[in-house]
């Protein structure tokens, strides 16, 4: 059987770097084959990323010629205007290529990570959708109201996700389409961990910049920390829509010398000798590739008790604290204080989280999706 997994997106994120991460990793696994559908911008950065491998056969690198290599279209380099008037004009073009690339791989079950209306029209064949979204802004897209018409499958990340998705369209008689991963996963044998490795007092925040991440609360929190002592590192990772302002902050709140932000392709060798990881997304920190990549690292965990976090994070690895700046800066600043307790949470964190966060689990899972997608199909288009 082949899998096409489809992709499309321009920047690294956690839905990114897992499906590229399958993508790699499950042949080996399952014996089945399987294929990538990717934009050639973020086929590009996962190659600098060491995500893959550009002499691993079956990817199809999408919107590199002509016209449609201006994917994705920069608001600020045309203008919000001129990037609505081109997406209208291109749209047709790029939903074409990714149709013919299918149409040529002829995938027997098409994995799409990330809902997108380059889809149009779905392609008759078994679904698996994935669902990562915590704040349920997949849910009111087109290609999940279509897919909500057909016997796909859909692979939501959390119990809220699926709950969101049965109440907004699937309703109790069709629930058993909604399934919940068991766990997630990263590529452990990729993790830098020397427990002899010293340890800077560097806190670490990894995300887009975008409100949903609470990358101002991160802030915040280092602002109130400064307050208190002057012998610490702050580091963001990311970028996003936020960063301009964020810049400006920093230097308003005179933060220049403590806090550093920048973007790398690889945040596991700063993770590797860094303290403590701050993670406050505003719905759920569960399933997040950061928060598992600085566990697997050996940070100590300060994130806030939100959603299904206690899945991921418990006390041995941390502290799981409300949204309140001034009670994660004291869990912060103690951590500071007491090296080596930090240090022992941080080597608890990495033991919990390889022990419970496993490819292994993972990929039975989505085998047995797979499997299931292409029977409902099968029986679905069967002749009565």
């Amino acid at each position: 059987m082949l899998i096409g997994m489809v992709v499309i997106n321009s920047a690294i994120g956690g839905t990114e770097k897992r499906l590229s991460n399958l993508f790699r990793l499950l042949p080996d696994k399952t014996g089945e084959d399987y294929h990538f559908f990717v934009p050639e911008i973020l086929f590009r950065k996962m190659l600098a990323s060491g995500l893959i491998d550009a002499s691993t056969p079956g990817i199809s690198r999408l919107y590199q010629k002509g016209l449609k290599s201006v994917y994705p279209l920069n608001p600020q380099k045309w203008g919000a205007l001129k990037v609505r008037g081109l997406a209208k004009l291109l749209k047709p073009f790029w939903r074409a290529e990714l149709r013919q690339s299918i149409a040529r791989v002829q995938p027997d079950i098409l994995h799409i990570a990330l809902p997108s209306d380059h889809l149009r029209p779905l392609p008759e064949k078994p679904l698996v959708i994935e669902l990562a979204n915590n704040t349920g802004g997949d849910l009111d897209t087109w290609l999940i109201r279509q897919a909500v018409k057909r016997n796909c499958i859909f692979n939501c990340a959390t119990e809220g996700i699926r709950s969101m998705l049965i109440q907004a369209f699937l309703g109790d008689a069709d629930e058993s389409r909604a399934r919940i991963i068991p766990c997630s996963f990263i590529d452990y044998s990729k993790v830098q961990f020397d427990i002899k490795r010293p340890r800077q007092k560097k806190i670490v925040y990894i995300g887009r910049l975008e409100e949903s991440k609470k990358p101002f609360l991160f802030l915040r929190v280092i602002e109130l920390l400064s307050m208190r002592r002057n012998d610490f590192q702050a580091q963001i990772l990311g970028t996003g829509s936020l960063e301009t302002s964020m810049r400006k902050w920093i230097v308003e709140h005179n933060l220049i010398d403590i806090i550093d932000m920048t973007y790398v392709t690889n945040p596991l060798e700063i993770l590797s000798d860094s303290l403590v990881y701050f993670s406050a997304y505003q719905v759920d920190n569960y399933h997040s590739q950061a928060l598992l990549e600085a566990m697997a690292s050996g940070c100590a965990i300060v994130a806030t008790d939100i959603g299904e976090t206690r899945k991921v994070v418990d006390e041995s690895c941390g502290f799981l604290t409300t949204t309140d700046p001034e009670e994660m800066t004291l869990r912060i600043d103690f951590l500071l204080e007491n090296m080596e307790i930090a240090k022992e949470m941080g080597h608890s964190a990495r033991q919990k989280v390889m022990r419970e966060q496993t490819f292994e689990r993972y990929a039975t899972h989505l085998s047995d999706l797979y499997r299931e997608s292409f029977e409902l199909w099968r029986n679905q288009t069967r002749p009565a």
